[in-house]
C-alpha cells in the first residue's frame, strides 16, 4: 500500500482558491486539467485536509480515457465483444495513469508542484502563485504600463481609482504600482500651486464652448430638474471660468465639439453630394465622407460606376459650398474647423507631394 501524500497549497492571500488567470497563459490544456483536478479533490473547506488526488483519481477528474461518442477509439469499442471490451478498459486506464504521470512530471519542472517532507508526513505543494509575476509583468506590459500625466484634480482621482481597482484584482505588479504612484506624486508636487488644464481655448471659441458645455445632455438635464436656475448666468460663469483656464474637463469639451463639427460637416456634404452632378459618378449609395486627422483633410470615399473604389479630397468649391450651408442655417464654429477650411487647399498640396502633415 503506497505512503498516504497530503496536500499543500499556497495561493494568493486575497482570492480564493481557483485555476489563476495566469495558468492559462502558461499551461496546456493537459496541465491545466491535471491542476484542476487536485483542486477539485482536495477538502472543500479548506482545499487542503485531504490527501493528494491519486494518479487514477486525477485521471477519472480530467476525463483522460474516455470512450466517446463520435470518436475513433469508441468506433473500435463498439466493434469489440464484452470480454475484449474490458481489457480496451483496462488499456486506455493504463494509458490514462501514465498520462497523468508524466504530466505531473511537467508540472514539478515547472514548479507548480513541489515535494516537501514536514514532520515525517509528505507533502505535494500546489504552488497557485506559480507564473504570477511574470503574468503581472505581462500583464503590465499589455494592458497598464503607460505614462499617466494627470492634468487636473478630477484626472488624478480617476488614476488612484484605476490603481485601486487593479490592486484590488490582483492585477498589476508591484513596479508597475510604485511607478504610477510616483508619476502621480511628482505631478502634484510640481503642480502644488495650481493643477489645471494644459490647454488654452482660443478666445474667439470660448462663447460657443461655453454654449456646447450646457447643451450636453447631462448639463440640459440638470437645468431641466432646477440644479442650475438661470443657464444664462451659468454660461457667463463657465466661459470665465474657461478664459482663466480653470474650468475642469475643458480639453475634453473642446475635443468632443471639434468631433460633433466634424461630424457636422460629414452630414452636410451629404447633402451636398445629393444635390450636385457628382451623384452621378456614384454606383448606388456607396459612398462615404471622412475626415483625416492627421492631414486635416475631408475626404469622398465611394465607388464608382465601374464598380472601382475611389477617392477624392474636397476641393474649394466643396468647402465654398459647406461654408455657404453653415452661414444659411447661421451655424457658428470654432477657429479650429475655419483654420482646416482656410488651409484645406494647402493642406492638399502637403499631402499630395508627401511633404508629412501640416503643424498643429
Amino acid at each position: 500500500m503506497s505512503k498516504k501524500e497530503y496536500l499543500k497549497i499556497l495561493k494568493p492571500k486575497t482570492r480564493p482558491v481557483q485555476i489563476e488567470p495566469w495558468f492559462f497563459r502558461y499551461l496546456n490544456e493537459g496541465q491545466l486539467k491535471v491542476l484542476s483536478a487536485i483542486i477539485a479533490h482536495a477538502d472543500y473547506a479548506t482545499r487542503q485536509k485531504d490527501s493528494f488526488a491519486s494518479n487514477k483519481t486525477i485521471a477519472f477528474y480530467a476525463g483522460f480515457g474516455l470512450i466517446t461518442p463520435g470518436t475513433k477509439a469508441y468506433e473500435k469499442y463498439q466493434a469489440l465483444d464484452p470480454e475484449q471490451q474490458k481489457e480496451f478498459k483496462k488499456k486506455r486506464e493504463k494509458n490514462a495513469i501514465q498520462t497523468v504521470k508524466n504530466i505531473k512530471n511537467e508540472l514539478e519542472t515547472l514548479g507548480v508542484i513541489k515535494r516537501e517532507i514536514i514532520e515525517s508526513r509528505s507533502f505535494a505543494v500546489v504552488d497557485l502563485e506559480w507564473g504570477k509575476e511574470r503574468y503581472l509583468k505581462e500583464f503590465d506590459e499589455y494592458f497598464n504600463d503607460k505614462e499617466i500625466k494627470p492634468q487636473n484634480n478630477r484626472e488624478i482621482k480617476d488614476e488612484i481609482a484605476s490603481i485601486s481597482e487593479l490592486v484590488n484584482e490582483g492585477n498589476i505588479s508591484d513596479k508597475n504600482l510604485v511607478e504610477r504612484l510616483e508619476n502621480i506624486t511628482d505631478h502634484i508636487i510640481t503642480n502644488s500651486d495650481q493643477i489645471k488644464e494644459n490647454i488654452d481655448i482660443p478666445q474667439e471659441d470660448i462663447s460657443l464652448l461655453a454654449d456646447y458645455i450646457i447643451s450636453t445632455d447631462k448639463n440640459q438635464k440638470r437645468i431641466n430638474m432646477g440644479e442650475i436656475k438661470n443657464a444664462s448666468s451659468w454660461k457667463i460663469k463657465i466661459s470665465k471660468l474657461i478664459e482663466q483656464n480653470k474650468f475642469n474637463g475643458v480639453e475634453n469639451y473642446y475635443n468632443q465639439l471639434h468631433k460633433n463639427e466634424i461630424d457636422l460637416i460629414k452630414n452636410l456634404m451629404d447633402q451636398i453630394i445629393n444635390i450636385t452632378d457628382f451623384k452621378q459618378n456614384i454606383n448606388g449609395d456607396k459612398c462615404q465622407i471622412l475626415f483625416d486627422e492627421e492631414h486635416k483633410l475631408f475626404k469622398i470615399k465611394f465607388e464608382n460606376k465601374d464598380n472601382k473604389n475611389m477617392l477624392k479630397i474636397l476641393n474649394s468649391n466643396d468647402i465654398l459650398n459647406i461654408k455657404q450651408l453653415l452661414n444659411e442655417k447661421d451655424i457658428r464654429t470654432s477657429s479650429k474647423l475655419k483654420k482646416i477650411f482656410r488651409d484645406h487647399k494647402k493642406n492638399e498640396l502637403r499631402f499630395r507631394n508627401k511633404e508629412g502633415p501640416p503643424d498643429a
